[in-house]
């Protein structure tokens, strides 16, 4: 929708460098992605690199064409994609897409927004004899994305296009429902996403992809940087949340868009460390997970302050750090320099550029024996965290804020 092409008497001609394949070549490479959903569309692959460096949290990478035309950051999966139907796309696709595949690609996309006379222009049932004959070959070698339709409310367009695709290749082994969308708040991304993934649903379709996004005011390029920038916090936050929506990308990685002179602006800024923040949670879930096993599993020596209670109590407050900011419990010793302190601070690291410092609180000397005790965490605790890529903003601080104050968890310390 963001993009046009024309076509002229010596051919089709690209006359936009947006949603169009620049070129098709045969240079493909892939590597394994991160946990983020975030990706990067671009048509000059060298600011892709200027988007997220080598270590972002930006995992996946597409151009609209069928070969990356060049080397991605580290870990940035490539996707290839078939455009359209004419000679330009599918001339060299087998070629390529098997490159691709060969190269580490788990995914490939259909056809773009096909239902928009200006893109692919396809109709439903042309599209399904094309999408049959050009990407289901290589359903279980990679997962097949539907051709990506428009937010269009139309009963020819948008998801309506889509269902009336799905219902004539219900056979091509389509794996995710491709979307975009361009509109004027966040409210309405989320309505649209929303009913995209239950229509996606309604077929037995586990994934929704939102492959294009961004303010209608922003489709010839950003025109206020500081009301994207905050456009792209919030919706971004938002689409992490939603676990049927397992990828997106922003529109898109050029200049006049993510970056200005070649260099990520504010708006570049906002959508890279979102992506790095996504990466970032994810893992500490991941984390967290196991780490939460291990407390229950092995004996741990703590410093605890009775309350006032008893000292007895199975209800007892400490200060500790969530088990979801570190890679293990983080509980401190106890005070073994007799030093009467009356703080202890444990600092571990917790992955590349990370780090989590947690300052425990104690009100007695007097070690407390305890077996299964569940124990309250009775304040905030301020994570800081790296993140990437440069240039700032690159920090963010976490405050997790136990709910109504408290927040119970289990765990099995030694005696002391």
């Amino acid at each position: 929708m963001a993009s046009f092409l024309k076509f002229a008497a010596a051919g089709l001609l690209a006359v936009s460098a947006v949603a169009v394949p620049t070129k098709q070549v045969r240079s493909t490479s892939v590597e394994k992605r991160s946990t983020s959903k975030a990706g990067a569309a671009y048509n000059d692959i060298s600011l892709v690199t200027a988007l997220c460096g080598d270590s972002s949290g930006i995992s996946w990478a597409y151009n609209w064409g069928s070969s990356s035309d060049g080397n991605l950051p580290s870990g940035v999966e490539y996707v290839p994609m078939l455009w359209g139907t004419s000679s330009l796309f599918v001339d060299g696709w087998t070629t390529n897409v098997e490159a691709a595949i060969a190269a580490g690609s788990s995914y490939i996309m259909g056809f773009n927004e096909p239902d928009l006379a200006s893109q692919a222009n396809l109709a439903a049932a042309d599209a399904a004899t094309y999408y049959k004959q050009y990407l289901t070959p290589y359903s279980g070698k990679a997962k097949l994305v539907s051709p990506a339709v428009t937010s269009s409310s139309s009963t020819t367009a948008g998801l309506a296009w889509f269902e009336s695709f799905i219902s004539e290749c219900s056979d091509c082994g389509v794996s995710v429902l491709a979307v975009h969308w361009y509109g004027d708040s966040v409210s309405e991304l989320q309505s649209f996403i929303t009913e995209a993934i239950s229509t996606a649903s309604k077929y037995g379709i586990s994934e929704v992809w939102l492959t294009e996004w961004a303010l209608s005011s922003d489709e010839g390029g950003i025109s206020d940087l500081a009301t994207a920038a905050s456009f792209v916090q919030e919706a971004g936050a938002w689409l992490d949340e939603q676990s049927a929506l397992t990828r997106y990308s922003y529109f898109y990685v050029a200049n006049g868009y993510l970056l200005t002179n070649g260099v990520v602006n504010s708006v570049g800024a906002a959508y890279a460390s979102a992506a790095s923040s996504s990466s970032t949670s994810s893992s500490s879930s991941s984390s967290s997970s196991s780490s939460t096993t291990s407390t229950t599993s092995t004996s741990t020596s703590i410093y605890v302050a009775p309350t006032t209670t008893s000292s007895s109590s199975t209800s007892t407050s400490i200060y500790v750090a969530p088990t979801t900011t570190t890679a293990a419990a983080a509980f401190p010793t106890v005070d073994t320099n007799n030093n009467n302190a009356a703080s202890e601070t444990s600092t571990e690291a917790y992955g590349a550029a990370q780090a989590a410092t947690t300052t425990v609180a104690a009100t007695s000397t007097t070690p407390v024996v305890l077996t299964t005790t569940t124990v309250t965490i009775k304040s905030t605790v301020t994570v800081t965290t790296g993140c990437v890529p440069t240039p700032p903003p690159c920090e963010s601080s976490f405050v997790p804020t136990p709910s109504s104050g408290f927040v119970t968890q289990t765990a099995v310390p030694s005696a002391v």
